[in-house]
């Protein structure tokens, strides 16, 4: 039996019953999420059922939120600043660390990251459409490639410290 793309799958049940379905879906054992190679993440103790990263108040207010798409997309509007502010305290306690040569490729590869973001974006404009579902998608997307980088400069500012 030939095997289907999962981006394929879970774009197409998206589609077809929206971003919190999609994730619900992806979930592992006992509501855990699960990872993008479909193992179940597991719990890090931080009380954010092992999303890295995500705040508890998010997730709860997800799970709060049900499947009411407005109440979700206030959720993640209020997620996108708090891991706004997280990424620039990271950021500038990182550059508060490094030795002034690491400092400047820190600055270009932020510089990279951002530009890389809005061409996501744009490219998403293309790909999705202009429903309240999709706009959710869209800022769902927009929260995770955020936090992503979030996680990404803490992991350098533990490094830089050491």
């Amino acid at each position: 039996m030939k095997s289907r793309n999962p981006v394929i799958l879970t774009l197409a049940f998206f589609m077809c019953c929206g971003p919190l379905s999609v994730y619900a879906a992806m979930s592992g054992p006992a509501g855990q999420p699960a990872s993008f190679d479909g193992a179940a993440a597991s719990d890090d103790g931080s009380g954010s059922a092992g999303v890295e990263g995500l705040s508890q108040a998010y997730l709860s207010c997800q799970k709060s939120a049900g499947e009411k798409l407005l109440a979700s997309d206030a959720c993640m509007t209020s997620e996108l600043k708090y891991q706004d502010a997280r990424l620039n305290k990271t950021y500038k306690a990182l550059l508060g660390v490094l030795k002034p040569e690491s400092k400047k490729a820190l600055v270009e590869a932020e510089r990279s990251w951002l530009q890389s973001q809005s061409k996501d974006e744009n490219f998403e404009s293309t790909l999705y459409g202009d429903t309240q579902v999709e706009n959710a998608q869209q800022l769902e997307n927009k929260l995770f490639r955020l936090c992503a980088r979030a996680n990404a400069l803490d992991k350098y500012l533990a490094l830089a410290q050491l």
